[in-house]
């Protein structure tokens, strides 16, 4: 029943623990190869957060956060990651020695047992062969087959409760786990080579969805899901999350998006709030807003957030799904309203300037005897604000050379363009170019898409028109190179 109540808290009133560091994770690496290690999160909403820390000279770190309910997280030290469950105000400490995973503390208990049972029962012998079904069996074979693993990792999982006496909560979030495993599986098949004559999906493909127990349906013919229930419970494995998201993403699809002007991505938010009234109901129906809400303020669409937030503001009743919302477009709206632009950051807008006018010629003229590195983004593209840290840090590593950084922001809005470059706190020389002037960039440079870099000699010549990309430890050497 504890468990229970932590759920309902959830959906009843979370902002009001919301603010503490409810939870401490300390941990030991027995053999230190790298200094950081990572805590990743499946948030119901926010698909993964990711939190990093150092490790100290002892091979000690320690991680500090909020956690709203029981669920399972990761921990990623190297390439090796281990999955770790957590409570609010759970006190655990784990030690790491290669790929092994110790544990003490609070619920060391359930820890072990997920940790054998991921390690022994579940891992490679699954995935071995949910894989081969995916590669090999057309999609009514598949569904069958997902059966039958489902029955056999059922039945493994069984005898291992018998055999070891294991918690009632390992039991529910290993029923939970296998669960929205196979189905989020299930789910993914839908995606891998579309135009696959052997992989068309039949009408009644999709009809597991109504078995879920987290999105209950009456009607799945041609993804229509009406009547959703959402069983809180669920929540205590983050395969859940997990299923949700690919739920979230086969609405998303069935609104068949066009491209991606103003007024195409407007409407196309509107056809995916509709789909989203109409074939769910309640709870699941609150998420699914809420996850959609959330990732317009990510692409800092304030326009079409703004449009539909009555939609949002009616429907949406949860208080802390509200604050998530609320809360991140708040600060956005900060961040667009003060543009705390960068002292260093030289901002100018090309689009008020001639079409004609040849940008290469105006960059070299400004940076003249200097090596040039040329970023060519938009404020929409996740590759490209991927490469922002990195390309933070390459400017550090040449900060007292002749070495001038330049980016191009195209095919985006104006004050999404200020409003990032603040957000990143982002230096260097930064121009906003119009689709014309970025179209005649792009034929003269052979630009296919963003992101794209371009290197430029101290001479004023362009020495790669597909230069390498900031994250790409080689490009140090090679504007090393011109430099000398």
């Amino acid at each position: 029943m504890k468990i229970l109540a932590l759920f309902l808290l959830f959906f009843i009133e979370l902002s009001s623990i919301a603010q503490q560091n409810n939870v401490t994770i300390t941990g030991k690496i027995n053999s230190v190869t790298d200094r950081t290690v990572q805590l990743i999160i499946k948030d119901l909403i926010k698909e993964r957060i990711i939190k990093t820390t150092k490790v100290d000279k002892n091979g000690a770190f320690i991680f500090r956060f909020n956690q709203k309910y029981p669920h399972d997280n990761y921990i990623k030290y190297g390439n090796e990651l281990s999955t770790i469950f957590i409570r609010p105000n759970d006190s655990l400490h784990i030690e790491i020695t290669g790929n092994k995973t110790s544990f003490s503390g609070d619920n060391k208990i359930i820890n072990n047992e997920i940790d054998f049972f991921l390690n022994n029962i579940w891992g490679f012998k699954y995935y071995g062969e949910m894989n081969k079904a995916t590669e090999t069996l057309n999609p009514s074979e598949f569904k069958f087959e997902m059966k039958r693993i489902k029955k056999k990792f059922g039945d493994l999982l069984n005898n291992f409760n018998i055999n070891n006496n294991t918690s009632p909560e390992f039991r529910q979030w290993a029923n939970y786990y296998l669960k929205f495993a196979v189905l989020e599986d299930l789910m993914r098949y839908s995606w891998i080579n579309p135009d696959d004559k052997n992989r068309k999906l039949p009408d009644d493909y999709f009809d597991f969805i109504k078995d879920s127990e987290v999105i209950n349906s009456n009607e799945t013919h041609e993804v229509k899901f009406v009547n959703q229930k959402f069983d809180v419970n669920a929540l205590i494995c983050s395969r859940t999350n997990s299923f949700i998201d690919e739920y979230f993403m086969l609405l998303a699809s069935t609104t068949k998006p066009k491209k991606p002007s103003d007024n195409e991505i407007k409407k196309n938010f509107g056809r995916f709030i509709d789909v989203i009234m109409n074939q769910s109901d309640g709870q699941t129906r609150e998420i699914l807003l809420t996850k959609l809400f959330y990732m317009l303020v990510d692409f800092k669409a304030l326009d079409v957030f703004e449009t539909y937030l009555p939609i949002f503001n009616q429907y949406v009743k949860n208080e802390s799904l509200r604050e998530i919302v609320t809360s991140k477009s708040g600060k956005l709206s900060e961040i667009l309203e003060i543009h705390s632009i960068p002292e260093s950051a030289t901002l100018v807008n090309l689009a008020k300037e001639t079409i004609l006018m040849n940008l290469i010629e105006k960059i070299i003229s400004n940076n003249k005897n200097k090596v040039i590195y040329i970023d060519v983004w938009s404020t929409w593209c996740g590759p490209c604000l991927g490469m922002m840290p990195y390309s933070k840090k390459l400017q550090n590593t040449f900060k007292d050379e002749q070495v001038s950084f330049v980016y191009l922001c195209a095919k985006s809005k104006e004050e999404n363009w200020k409003s990032t470059i603040a957000d990143l706190e982002l230096n260097g020389q930064h121009y906003f170019i119009d689709a014309d002037q970025y179209n005649l960039l792009a034929e003269k440079i052979q630009i296919i898409g963003v992101p794209h870099y371009i290197l430029i000699n101290k001479e004023g010549i362009i020495v790669d028109e597909n230069a390498l990309s900031p994250s790409e430890k080689p490009l140090n050497d090679r504007i090393r190179s011109l430099l000398n």
